[in-house]
């Protein structure tokens, strides 16, 4: 668990744990609300993690629930922290995108595929540049906005504790020249970079053929829990996608872990690490 989870990650491990603890002692929503004077909607809205909670709330529900000790003590401390305004907030983002950016500085795994763009959290400026252009508004100062933040999301792989990060790409990523050739060559030695630090980045090549990941591309992000939160209670997960609809995810335990399985089937048909090196540096070549 990192030492100072984010914002979201911290609104998420308190809603998970209350929601689990208030049906363990076979309470409605209504009953909470009632503990704390307030409203059922506001329960509803803590538990789904879309709001933040005040340390006297947390610690009057635990009080309510009958949760132990030591577990009331870690959401009271985590609850001191959920209302702080995270850079991401103020950001033009998506809401999608602020969840994704708000999750992923303290995820333990980082596990992403994609079938036509570079992961964000892997382009060049350059190449990042080239992509914030395609999409409106084509407002000058945005673009820099949109550019720095996507290089600021990057800082969470030079953490002293950064997260494991799987990425499986497509050929089609590669081989699709975004910016131009110079642009494209800088892009494919960056990614070899990545991988000399740790990023484990396999490619899955034309000659596979079909795979099951053909239809978008995806992230997952797995959070890991306070240790003295009970073993029943799954670890936060979250799944990104970016749809030709706009961006979305999915929390639910069962479709993350779909995707977790699809992703374990996509690196299973990739090439090794240094085989996937060697494509780049050959791909880089022909450039």
């Amino acid at each position: 668990m990192p030492s100072d989870p984010g914002l979201l990650v911290r609104r998420r491990l308190i809603s998970t744990c209350l929601r689990f603890y208030r049906e363990q002692a076979g309470l409605k929503a209504k009953n909470a609300a009632e503990s704390i004077l307030s409203d059922p909607s506001k329960i509803t809205r803590l538990e789904k993690g879309q709001r933040g909670i005040s340390v006297r709330d947390v610690r009057d529900l635990s009080e309510y629930y009958g949760i132990p000790p030591a577990v009331r003590e870690e959401l009271m401390s985590l609850a001191e922290g959920s209302r702080v305004q995270e850079w991401w907030m103020s950001a033009d983002f998506d809401p999608a995108l602020q969840t994704l950016v708000g999750m992923e500085g303290s995820a333990e795994t980082i596990s992403e595929f994609e079938v036509i763009v570079m992961p964000g959290i892997l382009q060049t400026r350059e190449y990042a540049e080239v992509m914030i252009d395609l999409y409106p508004p084509h407002d000058q100062a945005k673009r820099d906005g949109a550019v720095k933040a996507r290089l600021r999301r990057q800082q969470i792989l030079s953490k002293d504790s950064p997260p494991a990060v799987r990425i499986v790409l497509d050929e089609g990523v590669i081989a699709r020249e975004v910016g131009g050739k110079k642009v494209m060559r800088e892009q494919l030695s960056h990614l070899s970079d990545v991988v000399a630090k740790g990023v484990d980045l396999r490619i899955i090549p034309f000659s596979t053929g079909g795979h099951v990941g053909e239809t978008n591309g995806f992230t997952v992000l797995e959070i890991p829990k306070p240790a003295v939160f009970p073993a029943e209670i799954p670890n936060p997960g979250f799944v990104y996608l970016e749809l030709s609809s706009g961006p979305s995810y999915l929390d639910d335990t069962y479709q993350v872990e779909q995707h977790l399985t699809k992703f374990t089937q996509l690196r299973e048909v990739a090439l090794s690490v240094d085989k996937s090196v060697e494509m780049l540096r050959i791909a880089a070549n022909r450039l």
